[in-house]
């Protein structure tokens, strides 16, 4: 369903010469059979994917929101994924930044599982920031590795329809065998990403009042 945020959403990615790839609109009914529709989407990148070699050099840049908003081009994008690797091509998969660590912690109502601080400890530290988790609706990544994390996100899932995306790829990061053989990186810094809390793209207000989640504008 696009709606007045997806367009506001997609006028900035125009505005910025960037074409956007919508997932999911030529195959729903293969998709809506998924009974949580969070994990729909890690499905549709899947089989895009397929239209791709692995020695492809192209770099997927995902987004799952409707409230996200663009800012700068292609080559600026593309120029601060390669500084974010030190200037070098290398495969890895850099995730946005996040404060939740769901499914273990809520931010409104703290532990939900009875292991969520073993979980809580065993999680890599990706830096000292107050959003030190993975955005699972926010990343880039050449499409080599970008095949092989969904690749590894599908078979995590259990093939459970009910499992969401987020808890899926905590999980999956709390993997060690999966760390060692996969680079990943948290972008806690808002060097690509920049997670505004409170922002209400319906109408552009922007809240000025900081919340215990998150910044604020």
């Amino acid at each position: 369903r696009i709606g007045e945020r997806e367009c506001l959403s997609i006028r900035s990615a125009i505005q910025q010469g960037i074409f956007l790839r919508i997932l999911g609109l030529d195959n729903k009914s293969k998709y809506s059979k998924m009974a949580n529709p969070k994990f729909r989407k890690v499905l549709a990148v899947h089989d895009f994917l397929q239209n791709f070699s692995r020695s492809n050099r192209s770099v997927l840049l995902f987004a799952d929101a409707s409230d996200v908003i663009y800012l700068g081009g292609n080559q600026e994008i593309f120029k601060s994924y390669v500084r974010y690797l030190n200037n070098t091509i290398t495969q890895s998969v850099i995730f946005g930044a996040e404060k939740n660590f769901w499914p273990y912690f809520s931010l409104g109502r703290g532990a939900l599982l009875p292991d969520a601080y073993r979980r809580l400890e065993q999680y890599p530290k990706f830096g000292n920031d107050p959003y030190p988790f993975a955005n699972a609706g926010l990343w880039i990544g050449d499409v080599s590795s970008a095949a092989n994390l969904v690749r590894n996100w599908l078979t995590f899932n259990d093939n459970d329809p009910n499992k969401d995306d987020q808890g899926a790829l905590h999980k999956l990061i709390l993997q060690q065998k999966f760390r060692e053989t996969f680079s990943i990186s948290i972008d806690t810094r808002s060097r690509l990403f920049l997670c505004c809390v409170k922002t209400n793209l319906n109408n552009i207000r922007l809240w000025k009042v900081p919340t215990k989640v998150g910044p604020y504008l």
